[in-house]
């Protein structure tokens, strides 16, 4: 590969590409009984991007996907599972409608845009 196509392929990784490997934990002030870790966080094209957590509280463990437009702040849940094996075999394609103030999903989606800078 020569040093122009090398550097086309660096660039698109670097924009289209995973943001965060390991796991963080994110307080989510509306759930403050559970803990919520994301998984991952993934630019997909501008402005989206995916974020994969999982919840840990009382009622056990689930894993959700979201996709979400940094411009618009709209989101959509892409997965939403019991267990990471569920989560990754699920393609939900549901639209994208507006995060509610305050809600888990308006804490996570902020937290996604923060960290996809």
């Amino acid at each position: 590969m020569n040093l122009i196509a090398h550097s086309i392929v660096g660039l698109t990784l670097a924009s289209i590409g995973t943001v965060e490997a390991a796991e963080t934990q994110i307080r989510v002030q509306s759930d403050p009984s559970a803990s919520y870790f994301v998984l991952s966080l993934k630019k997909l094209k501008k402005p989206i991007v995916q974020i994969e957590t999982r919840r840990e509280g009382s009622s056990g463990t689930s894993f959700a996907r979201r996709e979400v437009n940094c411009s618009r702040m709209t989101f959509r849940y892409t997965g939403d599972a019991e267990t990471i094996d569920e989560l990754a075999s699920q393609k939900l394609d549901g639209k994208f409608g507006p995060l509610v103030d305050s809600s888990i999903a308006d804490f996570i989606s902020r937290y996604a845009c923060r960290s996809a800078k």
